[in-house]
């Protein structure tokens, strides 16, 4: 065949595909499949966990009976230290405003030791005093949330159960002369009780914003008080030692009673996201008629740390 002609078929089957290649160009490409959308959790659980230092001064009033005035010219004026710390975890009731909640929390203080003594002439007398306090709770309650702008919260009704246990030790000599008397006196307190609690909890803000909470407890219990003395007796003659011991239960009593628990917050939070928030702030708990061997009401407080998140 010549080559004329295998030109002219070469240029007649490129004209015959020419239409069907240019369609196929135009023809939009296929789409590429669409990445998945992350998971979202339509009712996720909320938990916070939340701890701190506290401070207070339940040790001073029994100080101030052992050691009497000169206490503060001893300079026995420590604060009792201690540590706090919470959790606790909630979820939305589903169609609704309203959620549940559980939480416990611990108030545990490091013993307190304190010291005097005395000397004049042939007469001396030391005495030190050990005292230490802590509590806990545990929380069940039903909330409602509000929403207004840049203004949330959470108004909430519940029950508070509560234990609280608290000692001192008092260990003293007293010699005067060839005789020595030493007395070492433990008395302990604890009590048990529950009752209703209702509190508030607000934030202001969007992703910096201001938070604070209060709560209060009724709280009705069991408070039981034991007292037991130790004493020993020694004589010296220089020769010879003679010693007699007795222990006595001064007192064990059991008492049904109210006390309340009043509790209030304030701190600065960062929200990076609406699953997320971190709080730093200062708290201050009251146990009014606690009537513990140091006082009848404590005073607890300190600044705290929270993070939030829900999942």
């Amino acid at each position: 065949m010549s080559k004329s002609k295998v030109s002219a078929i070469s240029a007649s089957v490129v004209a015959a595909l020419a239409p069907s290649i240019g369609h196929s160009a135009d023809m939009p490409k296929a789409a590429q499949p669409a990445s998945p959308a992350p998971a979202v959790v339509a009712n996720p659980f909320d938990v916070s966990v939340e701890g701190g230092l506290v401070f207070s001064d339940y040790s001073q009033a029994v100080n101030s009976e052992v050691y009497g005035g000169s206490a503060a010219k001893l300079g026995i004026t420590a604060k009792d230290l201690g540590g706090y710390g919470s959790i606790s975890i909630g979820r939305k009731i589903e169609n609704s405003d309203f959620d549940w909640k559980v939480g416990a929390s611990v108030t545990q203080f490091m013993d307190n030791k304190l010291g005097a003594g005395y000397n004049y002439l042939y007469a001396a007398e030391d005495a030190n005093l050990t005292s230490s306090s802590g509590f806990q709770s545990v929380d069940l309650d039903l909330g409602h949330r509000f929403n207004n702008g840049m203004l949330t919260g959470r108004v909430f009704a519940g029950v508070r159960a509560m234990h609280e246990a608290d000692k001192t030790d008092i260990n003293g000599t007293v010699k005067l002369g060839p005789y020595l008397v030493s007395v070492e006196e433990k008395i302990n307190h604890q009590f048990y009780g529950a009752g209703p609690r209702v509190g508030a909890d607000v934030r202001f803000g969007q992703t910096f914003g201001f938070v604070s909470s209060v709560s209060a407890a009724a709280i009705y219990g069991q408070h039981q008080w034991a007292d037991n003395l130790h004493l020993n007796y020694s004589i010296s003659d220089g020769y010879n030692t003679y010693s007699l011991s007795s222990s006595t239960d001064l007192s064990t009593v059991t008492e049904m009673d109210w006390m309340t628990d009043l509790t209030g917050s304030v701190g600065a939070s960062y929200k990076p996201s609406e699953n997320m928030e971190f709080v730093v702030g200062y708290r201050a708990e009251k146990l009014q008629k606690i009537q513990t061997v140091q006082q009848n009401d404590e005073l607890v407080q300190g600044p705290f740390v929270r993070f939030d998140v829900k999942f």
